[in-house]
């Protein structure tokens, strides 16, 4: 439980560093384009190396979403057993008490 909680945090930390780094990619894409337009003489060599960082920016993003959708599912399950524990500690926190004051008591239970 602890190691899918770990893996789900990884991942946040993950995203967040790479949100940023969309912008440089933007600006990447903008100064690359530019100078393709203005017929720079090495343009064709930066419009390729471009094109190698886009794409695999575009696959660094697609394993992410994939990610997002497993951890995603991490993080329902993670819920589902935070409720079972809270639920199992409610339960025996009222059997303690039904055992102190049940002791010599006959609980009035309507039927």
């Amino acid at each position: 439980m602890v190691r899918m909680y770990c893996c789900y945090v990884h991942h946040i930390y993950v995203c967040v560093n790479c949100s940023p780094q969309e912008a440089r990619i933007q600006m990447v894409r903008g100064i690359s384009q530019e100078l393709t337009n203005e017929k720079y003489h090495n343009s064709t060599s930066i419009a390729e190396r471009f094109s190698v960082i886009d794409n695999k920016w575009t696959e660094l993003q697609n394993k992410l979403d994939e990610l997002r959708g497993t951890l995603s599912q991490y993080h329902d399950l993670m819920s589902v057993f935070s409720e079972m524990e809270d639920c199992l500690t409610e339960m025996r926190q009222l059997e303690v008490s039904g055992c102190v004051r049940g002791w010599g008591l006959i609980i009035d239970v309507p039927i």
